[in-house]
C-alpha cells in the first residue's frame, strides 16, 4: 500500500470514528436533554394552568371573605332573619325584608368585579336565598353536601362543589362552579352561606386552551369524582413518560382538587425531532466536507512527497541535473530545497573531484615525462665522467657526477614520499650544477636540526623553490645574493622556508604564480611551483600548501607547510 492510500485510509478512519463517537455521545445527550424538556414542559403547562387557577380561587377567597365576614351587612341581618323564621312561612316580616335588602344591596356591590364571576348568593340557615348575578339555589341540603366533602359546621375554608347547569330548562347547557363557605354568627353559631359561582368556561379554558393537540385532561374533586374531562375514558395517574403520553398530576390543596394531564411525546418532540434531523444532515455534511478535505490535504501532501520521491530516483540513477519542484514553504518543502542544494552541492564536488583527479593524472604524466630514457642519460653521464678523468678534469668530474646523481634521483619510482635528508641532498646537487653555469653567482645554507631530517616530504617540493629563487630571484648582477633554506616545526606541522634576498615580486606576480596552470619551461625537471601546491593540498588537504611573503628589492619568502610525517606510506602516515 502506498503512502497516499495508507493516509487517506488513516484519515478517513479517524474522521468516520470521530464523527460516529461525537454522533453518539451527541445523540444520547440530545435524547437525555429532550426527555428532560418533555417533563419539564409537561409539568411547567401544568403549573402556569394551576397558576392561572389559583388566581381565580384567590380572588373568590377573598370576595367571599370580606362577605362573611361583614357584621353589618351579613351576619346581623342573616341573624335577624333566623331569628323570626317561622316554619312554614315564606312570607318576610318587615324587619326580615329590611335585612334581605342590606344583604342584596352588599352582594350587588360585590358583583361585576371580576368577569369570570357570574354570581353571588347568600344562604340563611332558615332556607332564605339572596342573590345577584347568576346564582341559583341548591334543591339539597347545603349541609350535607358540604359535610359530604368533609367540612364541618364550624369551618370557613372554601369548598369547591361539582359544576351545575345554571338553566336545565334550556337545550344549551350553561354550567357554574359553586364555590361555598359558612357564615358564622358572633356566637360562632352557623348562620348561612355564601356562594360564590365561577363560570366553567373560564375554568375549562384556563387547563384545556394551552394544551398541545390531543392532550388529554382531567379534574377530580375531594372525593374523586370527574369535574372536568376532554376525554371518554380515565387517565392514569402516574406521573411517568410512556412511548406515547407524558403524564402529570397536580393537586390543588386550597379548592381539594386533582389534575391529571396527559400529553402526546411528539406534540413536544415534534419540532425537537426536526431540529435533530436537522442537525445531522448538517453535521453528515460536515463530516463529508472533512473528510473531502482531508484527502485533498493528504494528496496534495503526497504529491509533494511524491515529487521528491522522483527527483531522489532520476538522482540514484546518475541524473545530478534532476530537481524536486515542491511548492510551498512547510517541512516538505524545506526537504526538497535542502534535497536541491544537496544535489547541487554533490554536483559540484564531483566535478572538484574529477578536476582533481586530472590534475593529479597531469601531475603524474610529468613526472613520467621527467623519467625519460634513464638508462640513456645515466650512461651518456658515466662516459663523460669516465673521459673526464681520463683527462684530468677533475671539475667536470664533478658536476657529471653531480647531475649524474640529480638525473638518477629523478628517476627513480616507488613511494611518493621520501626523507627529508634525501630531499636535501637532491637540492644540493641541483645547487652544485648551477653554481657551474657561470650564469648566476650566489651563496646558498641549509638551517635543519638533526631530528627533522628523518621526517618524510613529498618529492621534489624543496628544489622547485630553490630554483625559482636562483632564476627569477638572481636576474641581475648584484652581489652578496643569497638563499636560506630553513626547516622546523611550528603548530604540530612541518614548516619548510626558502628565503632570497634577491629583486622581490610584486603580489600580482605571486598570484601569476600560484594561478598558472602549466610549469616554467626553464625549470630542470618540469615541476612548477603551482604543481607543488596542488600536490600538498591534493595530499594533505585546504589547510595545507604553499605560500609567499615578498617585498620589491628586498626579498622573497617562499612558505611550505606540511604535515609532521613519521613514514613514506601517507595512507598508514603517523602525525607527530
Amino acid at each position: 500500500m502506498l503512502l497516499r492510500e495508507k493516509l487517506i485510509f488513516f484519515v478517513i478512519t479517524l474522521l468516520a470514528i470521530t464523527a460516529i463517537s461525537l454522533t453518539s455521545v451527541w445523540y444520547h445527550e440530545s435524547n437525555s436533554m429532550m426527555n428532560s424538556y418533555v417533563e419539564e414542559t409537561a409539568t411547567s403547562l401544568m403549573k402556569d394552568a394551576y397558576n392561572a387557577f389559583s388566581y381565580l380561587l384567590n380572588d373568590a377567597e377573598y370576595l367571599s371573605s370580606l362577605i362573611i365576614m361583614n357584621k353589618e351587612n351579613i351576619i346581623t341581618p342573616l341573624q335577624i332573619i333566623n331569628a323570626e323564621s317561622k316554619d312554614g312561612n315564606t312570607q318576610l316580616t318587615y324587619n326580615q325584608l329590611v335585612n334581605k335588602r342590606l344583604i342584596d344591596s352588599y352582594i350587588g356591590s360585590m358583583y361585576g368585579h371580576k368577569y369570570y364571576i357570574t354570581g353571588i348568593s347568600v344562604v340563611s340557615t332558615s332556607g332564605y336565598l339572596f342573590k345577584t348575578g347568576e346564582a341559583i339555589y341548591y334543591p339539597f341540603d347545603i349541609i350535607g353536601k358540604l359535610e359530604e366533602y368533609g367540612v364541618s359546621k364550624n369551618e370557613k375554608r372554601m369548598v369547591l362543589l361539582p359544576p351545575v347547569d345554571y338553566d336545565s330548562s334550556t337545550t344549551q347547557k350553561r354550567f357554574v362552579v359553586p364555590a361555598v363557605r359558612n357564615i358564622m354568627s358572633i356566637d360562632e353559631k352557623l348562620a348561612g352561606f355564601v356562594i360564590v359561582y365561577f363560570d366553567y368556561m373560564i375554568i375549562k379554558d384556563i387547563f384545556s386552551n394551552n394544551l398541545p393537540p390531543n392532550s388529554r385532561f382531567e379534574v377530580h374533586d375531594r372525593l374523586g369524582k370527574t369535574i372536568f374531562s376532554n376525554v371518554d375514558d380515565n387517565i392514569a395517574r402516574e406521573n411517568k413518560r410512556d412511548s406515547v403520553y407524558v403524564q402529570s398530576h397536580y393537586y390543588a390543596e386550597k379548592a381539594g382538587w386533582e389534575f391529571d394531564m396527559a400529553i402526546p411525546t411528539n406534540a413536544l418532540q415534534g419540532r425537537l425531532y426536526s431540529t435533530i434531523r436537522r442537525t445531522l444532515v448538517i453535521m453528515f455534511a460536515i463530516a463529508l466536507i472533512a473528510i473531502a478535505s482531508g484527502v485533498f490535504a493528504v494528496y496534495r501532501m503526497t504529491s509533494n512527497l511524491e515529487e521528491l520521491n522522483r527527483a531522489m530516483f532520476d538522482v540514484s540513477q546518475g541524473n545530478l541535473d534532476s530537481r524536486a519542484e515542491i511548492e510551498g514553504k512547510d517541512e516538505i518543502g524545506r526537504m526538497g530545497s535542502i534535497f536541491n542544494q544537496m544535489v547541487d552541492e554533490v554536483k559540484k564536488l564531483l566535478e572538484r573531484i574529477s578536476e582533481e583527479e586530472k590534475q593529479k593524472r597531469i601531475t603524474e604524466i610529468d613526472f613520467l615525462q621527467a623519467q625519460i630514457n634513464p638508462h640513456f642519460v645515466s650512461n651518456a653521464l658515466n662516459t663523460i665522467m669516465w673521459m673526464a678523468k681520463m683527462s684530468n678534469a677533475e671539475n667536470i668530474v664533478s658536476l657529471t657526477k653531480s647531475l649524474n646523481t640529480l638525473m638518477q634521483s629523478s628517476m627513480r619510482r616507488g613511494s611518493e614520499f621520501i626523507p627529508v635528508y634525501d630531499e636535501i641532498a637532491y637540492t644540493k646537487n641541483y645547487v652544485e650544477i648551477q653554481k657551474y653555469s657561470a650564469f648566476y653567482e650566489f651563496e646558498i645554507d641549509f638551517f635543519i636540526k638533526d631530528d627533522l631530517k628523518s621526517l618524510y616530504t613529498p618529492r621534489f617540493v624543496i628544489q622547485p623553490l630553490v630554483e625559482n629563487a636562483i632564476i627569477h630571484g638572481f636576474s641581475d648582477s648584484r652581489d652578496g645574493r643569497r638563499i636560506e633554506v630553513s626547516l622546523f616545526r611550528t603548530g604540530g606541522c612541518l614548516q619548510i622556508e626558502v628565503f632570497d634576498n634577491g629583486k622581490g615580486m610584486k603580489q600580482s606576480q605571486i598570484e601569476k604564480i600560484m594561478n598558472g596552470k602549466r610549469k616554467s619551461k626553464n625549470t630542470y625537471n618540469s615541476i612548477g611551483i603551482n604543481n607543488i601546491h596542488e600536490r600538498i593540498k591534493l595530499f594533505f588537504g585546504e589547510k595545507y600548501g604553499l605560500s609567499f611573503e615578498s617585498a620589491e628589492d628586498k626579498y622573497t619568502k617562499a612558505i611550505l607547510l606540511i604535515p609532521v610525517l613519521t613514514t613514506s606510506d601517507w595512507g598508514n602516515a603517523h602525525e607527530q
